[in-house]
């Protein structure tokens, strides 16, 4: 299958799987990393990691697939890589009559768990700051 750059994901109103190929560097100097999905309200979202032609990882997730499989961290689906020779990602998303925009990247994997903390600690601040406007009021 041919493959076509594209500059963000956002394809409307469509029934259809789309894939997504992230042919690995080193990006992250050996370094673990993690494939990021930022919405998780996708219908069907999955991870291969291919190397030297056979598919030696993959997880399939998203809401349609059974909850246990749906690692979330905050706002976010992830797929963690080993770094090694001849890598390649290929990431297959659809969407069950809604709209399809997802934010896909890639990110070391301790930067990403900084900013799911921080966010995490955003949300809380805030919830209690309404918590206890709501009191004295």
């Amino acid at each position: 299958t041919d493959f076509t750059p594209v500059n963000g994901l956002n394809f409307g109103y469509n029934p259809s799987a789309f894939w997504v190929k992230f042919p690995l560097k080193n990006y992250f100097n050996g370094q673990p990393f993690c494939v990021v999905a930022r919405h998780p309200t996708v219908w069907a979202l999955d991870f291969y990691l291919v190397q030297n032609d056979s598919v030696v990882a993959e997880k399939l997730i998203g809401l349609s697939r059974p909850r246990r499989n749906n690692e979330i961290l905050l706002d976010r689906y992830f797929f963690e890589v080993q770094p090694a020779p001849n890598q390649t990602i290929y990431v297959r998303l659809q969407e069950a009559g809604a709209s399809l925009h997802n934010e896909i990247y890639l990110q070391q994997k301790w930067d990403m768990h900084r900013e799911a903390t921080i966010a995490a600690m955003l949300y809380y601040i805030s919830a209690g700051a309404v918590l206890v406007l709501f009191i004295y009021m």
